[in-house]
């Protein structure tokens, strides 16, 4: 059992890290691309609002954004004694990595973005209560869980670390 424990939350804070990455760091994979990205700070307090209208792409961000939280959400429910905690610890990571763009003035802060994070991380914990309703057994499921996510976790740095060669 403590076995379980511990690859769980070695998992949850590749997540994490994972998630920082993306969000606050736009996949960069070098330090001159992050600097590239810096520039004036910008925010958008209008949730679904979009200075530029470039249409399908503003749908596709807020569909990708709800996908990556998912897996958080996941972990944070396993880890977590409540679901209203681990709703609030979304929406406060969320709200973190958005202030880090706006602090260190990469990217912009959206209240987009905020939003669908957090919407992201409560299906995964909305998935995880489903889980348990499938599957009996907590441990099982918690378990069936770690091997998905592990495997989407490989799959993902694999794509990535092809990425980061072919841009070498």
């Amino acid at each position: 059992m403590k076995q379980k424990q511990i690859s769980t939350k070695i998992i949850f804070a590749v997540i994490c890290l994972v998630l920082i990455w993306i969000v606050v760091f736009k996949s960069s994979f070098s330090l001159s691309d992050i600097s590239f990205l810096s520039g004036e700070r910008r925010f958008n307090l209008i949730p679904f609002y979009y200075s530029e209208d470039v249409g399908r792409l503003h749908l596709r961000e807020v569909i990708l954004n709800i996908i990556i939280f998912i897996p958080f959400g996941l972990y944070l429910r396993m880890l977590s004694a409540s679901p209203k905690k681990s709703i609030l610890f979304g929406a406060a990571f969320s709200l973190t990595l958005e202030l880090c763009q706006l602090i260190l003035a990469i990217g912009s802060f959206d209240i987009t973005d905020l939003i669908t994070n957090t919407l992201g991380a409560i299906l995964g914990i909305g998935i995880y209560a489903l889980s348990g309703v499938i599957i009996k057994k907590r441990h099982v499921a918690d378990r069936v869980i770690n091997i998905l996510c592990s495997a989407g976790l490989l799959l993902f740095l694999s794509l990535s670390m092809v990425l980061f060669l072919a841009n070498k």
